[in-house]
């Protein structure tokens, strides 16, 4: 999978479905700032989109996962921390740092990720 670095447009929308999960409490025990945006360990699926907080789990075999044949207790490495159809972004610990993006977005493509996203929130 591609890396490439996230644009803060792309940033600013995650962080918009941040707060608004946050502000309806949708994910978490009801206290503030408990999204899987944030270092939560939360996990949100629906039929749109897809939120996971930072994966802290290591493989427990001790094997190098640069070599997969080494793991032998079927661990894998978190994938992403967002997915919206193909796009899926990665972060570390939190929505603001070390954010990667696996592709080139626009920012009209992006605009509508955010309408349909908040959309399936709202449903």
């Amino acid at each position: 999978m591609e890396e490439l670095e996230c644009p803060e447009y792309v940033i600013t929308i995650l962080d918009t479905i941040d707060n608004y999960m946050d502000i309806n409490r949708i994910c978490g025990d009801g206290d503030f700032r408990n999204t899987p945006f944030s270092n939560s360990g939360l996990r949100f699926k629906n039929e749109t989109f897809e939120a996971n907080a930072y994966d802290w789990s290591e493989c427990e075999c001790g094997a190098n996962w640069g070599d997969n044949k080494e793991c032998t207790c079927g661990w894998e490495p978190q994938p992403y921390n967002f997915k919206w159809k193909d796009i899926e972004i990665s972060w570390y610990k939190h929505s603001h740092r070390g954010v990667t993006i696996n592709r080139k977005v626009t920012q009209k493509e992006v605009a509508i990720m955010l309408t349909e996203c908040l959309q399936s929130l709202m449903a």
